[in-house]
């Protein structure tokens, strides 16, 4: 499987970058090229030395899902793979009652996790955690 396989696409770790997520995962996209930490920093260096580059986190699901409060989730949609649906509880609703459901808003469970993380800071569900 190919690295960009598991991280969210790089219009999105922008837009995750934009929000004010602290940027801290083990892969990176550095003007536009993708590269583990490890890798970025033997090759391009720590960001401090760095400034006049573009350096983003390009997250993975697990990076992404450890941001967001448990009760929202992310599900594998469709009997042979469809895509991946959000998943949260109805306004007043007990721990497991009846979950809300989206439609399918990506194939890629990285994209679906930075869907749900965009989504939460903008509708200003996650203030208490600082976004």
């Amino acid at each position: 499987m190919n690295t960009k396989d598991w991280v969210c696409d790089i219009d999105l770790a922008r837009e995750l970058k934009l929000v004010g997520v602290k940027q801290n995962s083990y892969f990176y996209y550095v003007n536009d090229e993708l590269y583990s930490d490890s890798e970025w920093c033997h090759r391009i260096g720590r960001v401090n030395s760095y400034a006049d580059i573009s350096i983003c986190s390009a997250f993975t699901a697990s990076e992404i899902r450890q941001l967001i409060p448990c009760q929202y989730q992310i599900i594998k949609h469709g009997h042979c793979y469809v895509g991946y649906i959000m998943s949260w509880p109805k306004p007043g609703c007990v721990s497991g009652e009846v979950m809300k459901n989206s439609g399918i808003i990506d194939a890629k469970e990285a994209n679906a996790y930075a869907l749900l993380l965009l989504h939460l800071i903008h509708k200003g569900i996650l203030k208490r955690y600082g976004y």
